[in-house]
C-alpha cells in the first residue's frame, strides 16, 4: 500500500494535543460544576456525568480523526493495470415506470399505450 499524499500523515502528530484538549475540557467541566454549586446540587450534577462515557466519547473523537487523516493521505493499493480491448455492441433498454406514466392524458395511460404500440 502506498499513500498519494504522505505529508498528511504529519497531522497524526496533532492527536496528542487534541487528546490533551479533551482531557482539559473534561477537567474544567468537573471543576466548574464543583465551584458553581454547593455540595448537594454539585454532586447531583456530577452524578449525571460519567467518566466512562467521557472517555468513550474522547476515544471515538480521536479514532474518527485518525481515520480522517488516513483518508486524507489517499491510500492506494497497487497493481498493474492492463488495457483489454473488447469488441461488441452495447445495448440499453430503458423503461420509465414512474408514477407520471400513469397520467390520464393519453388513453388508457402512457405505460399501457407505449406497450400497446410496441405490439403492433
Amino acid at each position: 500500500m502506498r499513500f498519494d499524499q504522505e505529508e498528511m500523515l504529519f497531522w497524526l502528530l496533532c492527536l496528542p494535543f487534541v487528546g490533551f484538549i479533551l482531557w482539559l475540557g473534561r477537567r474544567a467541566f468537573v471543576h466548574r460544576a464543583r465551584r458553581l454549586a454547593d455540595a448537594v446540587p454539585a454532586q447531583r450534577l456530577l452524578l449525571s456525568f460519567s467518566d466512562r462515557k467521557s472517555l468513550l466519547s474522547s476515544f471515538f473523537i480521536l479514532g474518527a480523526l485518525v481515520f480522517l487523516i488516513f483518508a486524507l493521505t489517499r491510500p492506494q493499493v497497487g497493481g498493474n493495470s492492463t488495457l483489454v480491448k473488447k469488441e461488441g455492441i452495447d445495448l440499453l433498454f430503458v423503461l420509465d415506470v414512474s408514477k407520471s406514466m400513469l397520467a390520464r392524458d393519453i388513453r388508457p395511460d402512457r405505460l399501457r399505450r407505449q406497450s400497446w404500440s410496441w405490439n403492433r
